[in-house]
């Protein structure tokens, strides 16, 4: 499935994960699918406990957004997108397992790298089926930018 989003949702998303480094960020995914291709409208922070390395939260959180939010934004939870800090821009075999018993749709990983001074970050969008994307049938959408510090 191809991902569609804004320059200007995508860059708001990572100015916050920015200021977040070295700690793992994560929010939710918000809009719609239509013609076999996601369209993402809105970014909505997640409560959640982070270091550098991992992310916990209560499933409870997401469902909460998802009964309070989608009807009045009319738009429908897509997945979760969250930042690897020094990691890889691919997903761990927990955030497959995780995007599988949530449901995601969509899962967005987002790479920040500190480097000579300087912060950069790249995101990469899995889309579903899940399945299909641990086998390597993935589309995915891939977008890259820096910011100096």
């Amino acid at each position: 499935m191809k991902v569609n989003i804004s320059q200007d949702i995508l860059s708001s998303f990572r100015r916050r994960a920015l200021r977040r480094y070295p700690k793992e960020y994560m929010e939710t995914l918000w809009g719609h699918v239509k013609g076999g291709e996601a369209y993402i409208y809105a970014f909505h922070p997640i409560k959640h406990k982070s270091d550098n390395e991992s992310i916990e939260y209560e499933p409870i959180e997401i469902e909460e957004q998802r009964d309070e939010e989608a009807p009045l934004e009319k738009m429908v939870l897509l997945g979760t997108i969250h930042t690897h800090p020094d990691g890889s821009i691919e997903p761990s075999q927990s955030d497959w397992e995780t995007a599988r018993v949530d449901g995601d749709m969509v899962m967005g990983i987002c790479q920040i790298a500190m480097s000579k001074g300087r912060k950069s970050s790249r995101v990469r969008f899995y889309s579903e089926p899940i399945d299909e994307l641990v086998k390597g049938k993935s589309s995915v959408t891939d977008n890259r930018e820096t910011t100096r510090t």
